[in-house]
């Protein structure tokens, strides 16, 4: 009994190292009838060296056996967030939102996507309801879907309530003064770069 007890379980020991569970993982994610392990395993090894290709392509492979595991999906918009493919992140944090996950991740996808789109008004609208992401950057977005709305008083009272509500000032008034350039404002932008304002 005792040597039953002493016996380690590969699979589960967390001494296992880091390149024991690279050299097996391309063959777990190639057996068939393995569940989304190998997949999952494979996309974790491609994350961790920053080969976000290889991850995206593992976590869809993952998501194929659980395509509502909301790990699985957060994972997978982070990969194409590493790549910079909002376009393919975007049905994926569109089945998070329809199925209720919650999840700040794929709140930003599709912030970035509506934005990207200069569909300010449903930026505006998502703000409203449950697509947030946090205090300094809903009041970012929100300055800034103003200011793309061509609402130009709106964003700067919000760029203000930015600065002022989240204690994070200098974020709030550095895209304030952005907002003011790009508005032709360049001497209250200077104003607010020097501190002055």
């Amino acid at each position: 009994a005792a040597a039953t007890a002493s016996t380690p379980v590969p699979s589960t020991c967390p001494s296992s190292t880091r390149s024991d569970r690279a050299s097996a993982t391309p063959a777990l994610a190639e057996e068939p009838g393995q569940g989304f392990a190998g997949s999952y395993l494979a996309a974790r090894h491609a994350s961790y060296n920053s080969d976000y290709r290889a991850a995206a392509d593992y976590y869809i492979r993952a998501l194929s056996r659980d395509r509502l595991n909301p790990q699985l999906q957060e994972n997978a918009l982070l990969a194409y967030i590493g790549l910079g493919n909002i376009e393919m992140a975007v049905p994926i944090a569109r089945q998070m939102e329809t199925t209720g996950a919650t999840s700040q991740i794929a709140n930003m996808v599709l912030i970035g996507y509506l934005l990207k789109s200069e569909k300010y008004d449903e930026a505006l609208d998502g703000l409203d309801g449950d697509m947030t992401v946090g205090p300094l950057v809903d009041g970012l977005v929100r300055a800034w879907s103003q200011m793309g709305a061509g609402d130009v008083d709106a964003a700067m009272a919000s760029f203000d309530a930015a600065a002022s509500d989240t204690g994070l000032a200098a974020f709030g008034l550095y895209h304030k003064a952005l907002a003011l350039a790009l508005a032709g404002d360049f001497e209250a932008a200077e104003e607010v770069f020097s501190g002055d304002s």
